[in-house]
């Protein structure tokens, strides 16, 4: 690290006298650490330079007793990160704040190395704002959010206020939400961003038209949060598919491995939230929109306000920059004032989220986010009762965002079953699931329907099929049915082609996944036009209501049927934050935090 801070990269023989004065920035400490002197007529000596040589030479001693480093796992820059001993620390660029996990009193350091760590000097951050000046701040953030036209109005502010304040806890936590705006024009996007970004500041990098590597490389080895506007699909969706994939790596928090130019192979972490704002929102698998809280705008023309929230200032950078900053350095002094509090509630918000039927990807997000809102609203523990309010308003059924997202063996199944067979019924076709069904209940096609097959069996033999019950339960009147796919028929391949599971040589990589699912059977001999292998699926799976992932249950509200993924909203309960306040609630204003380093004036501007 040179004088300033900055991470330098210099070879052995680079360290002339020009690169060695970049370095220590001062003369003064060359001359009085490695003169070079002259002695005078009086006997006295004279400093007349200094010696670059061996400046060099001690500086490379040091490097060989620091031993071996690799910048590429242990460098550190701005945004916020987690301790060894779960201190949240952040980079402000200039200086680093550490809070202790036990709400100790917070230390301040200048760019430096820090438990085996190395944070170099970078941009300059928000820096919190006085602790007595942080009351009311996210109370103040949610009355904004919540003067937008929301689809699930009870839901939404609440998740993106858990969006900015984990982008202001950037790597610290474990799973980084992802959030994407939908609205058209008229629903006041433009206004949101606007204002997202003037509360984070630098903690947020504003992306626009922007390739993947691009966003990464700005990225480097920060810890700041992504916003990309306009991610509208093009006609190929090339760019917003590198787009989310640098998104699904940045929610678990990944590595991005690419190679350089010199042959040395180059990492990027992505460690921090993605914001993606767009009309239209992409075709996106079960497993990404899954990662994704998705919040649909509505006109805000006729939008009737509700009573607690408050319009943001008019669309005008000046403006909401004089008024967001200052409200944004408030909240960021509530996350860090509050961040020893943090592993308790986000516990409590998985916990409710379990509860409420989601799988652990669901938990992280939706419990992240909620956990973050209730840290800077509340400085109590949820009670059960806001815990239960919250289960009942996030319910996996019944959540937008989950209502396609589907197993990976089921999906496989759903494609097999909903492909269309080369077979003509009175001048109609029909897909694979129309003839499983008719095989599965014993009823054989009609005079009417008629066709070149002459029975249904014969239909699904052809094209590599057939329902009946495994070798070991033959002459089993009874015996449970099972869809048999072969491992190899040219027909079967057919239908995958073009999907995920389509051959290449072989057996197709549907076998894989089909025999994944919970009671079915592989490598049973078939012979379907010539010897063969086939996996057996359990014909309820051919037969139940929707494959739902394990994330289906019964719908509430009659009217949220037949609403799309993005339109849907989740029918919401009462406020859980409108119960009685618990004591340490209503004493916040009372509230005093040890004086810190980092407890900056209201005039302060980073």
């Amino acid at each position: 690290m040179d004088r300033i801070g900055q991470l330098r990269r210099v070879s052995a023989e680079k360290h002339g006298q020009n690169t060695l004065k970049s370095l220590f920035g001062d003369t003064a400490y060359l001359l009085l650490n490695w003169p070079r002197a002259k002695q005078t007529e009086d006997g006295t000596w004279e400093a007349t330079g200094w010696r670059p040589e061996e400046c060099g030479s001690a500086l490379m001693d040091a490097c060989v007793r620091k031993g071996v480093f690799d910048p590429d796992t242990k460098v550190r820059c701005a945004g916020a990160w987690k301790g060894d001993d779960g201190e949240l620390i952040v980079h402000f660029g200039s200086a680093i704040g550490v809070w202790p996990a036990d709400g100790g009193r917070p230390a301040s350091y200048d760019p430096c190395e820090l438990g085996g760590w190395i944070y170099p000097t970078r941009p300059v951050l928000p820096h919190p704002a006085k602790p007595a000046s942080a009351i009311g701040a996210a109370e103040e953030v949610l009355a904004y959010f919540r003067s937008w036209n929301w689809a699930r109005p009870d839901v939404d502010p609440w998740l993106l206020l858990g969006f900015v304040v984990a982008s202001f806890l950037g790597a610290s936590v474990q799973w980084h939400p992802l959030f994407w705006a939908v609205g058209d024009r008229g629903t006041g996007k433009s206004t949101m961003l606007m204002m997202i970004y003037c509360l984070l500041g630098n903690f947020m990098l504003k992306i626009e038209n922007a390739t993947s590597a691009y966003i990464y490389q700005k990225v480097g080895r920060d810890s700041r949060a992504v916003g990309i506007d306009e991610a509208e699909p093009d006609e190929e969706s090339t760019k917003l598919k590198q787009q989310m994939e640098l998104a699904r790596a940045a929610a678990s928090g990944s590595v991005i491995g690419r190679g350089g130019a010199d042959g040395t192979p180059v990492e990027f972490f992505q460690n921090a939230p993605y914001l993606f704002c767009s009309i239209n929102m992409p075709g996106l698998n079960g497993a990404d929109l899954s990662r994704i809280a998705v919040g649909v705008l509505g006109p805000l023309e006729g939008h009737a306000l509700p009573d607690d929230a408050k319009v943001p200032p008019e669309e005008d950078k000046v403006i909401m920059r004089r008024v967001m900053e200052p409200l944004g350095r408030r909240l960021l002094r509530r996350v860090v004032d509050n961040w020893h509090r943090f592993p308790a509630v986000l516990k409590a918000f998985r916990g409710a989220m379990k509860a409420a039927g989601h799988s652990g990807r669901g938990a992280d997000l939706f419990g992240t986010q909620l956990a973050c809102a209730h840290l800077v609203l509340s400085d109590a523990m949820p009670t059960e009762v806001e815990l239960a309010a919250w289960g009942e308003r996030m319910k996996a059924s019944e959540l937008a965002e989950l209502s396609t997202d589907l197993a990976a063996n089921k999906t496989c199944l759903l494609h097999l079953l909903t492909s269309m067979l080369d077979v003509k019924q009175g001048g109609q076709s029909f897909t694979v699931g129309h003839w499983v069904e008719k095989l599965a209940t014993n009823r054989q096609i009609s005079e009417g329907e008629q066709s070149g097959a002459k029975d249904v069996r014969e239909v699904l033999r052809t094209f590599g099929l057939d329902v009946r019950p495994h070798p070991k339960d033959k002459g089993n009147p009874r015996a449970e049915l099972y869809l048999w796919v072969a491992y190899r028929h040219q027909q079967v391949a057919k239908l995958f082609q073009g999907s995920t599971w389509e051959s290449r040589r072989g057996a197709g990589s549907w076998v894989g996944k089909l025999a994944s699912l919970d009671g079915a059977c592989a490598n049973v001999s078939f012979h379907c036009g010539g010897a063969d292998k086939a996996v057996l699926v359990p014909i309820h799976y051919c037969q139940e209501g929707p494959p739902d992932g394990g994330q289906q249950g019964e719908r509430s509200d009659p009217s949220a049927a037949g609403r799309s993924p993005v339109q849907a909203a989740a029918v919401c309960d009462p406020d859980p934050y409108a119960s009685d306040r618990s004591a340490a609630d209503t004493a916040s204003a009372d509230h005093r935090q040890a004086p810190d380093p980092f407890a900056l004036s209201e005039g302060f501007h980073s």
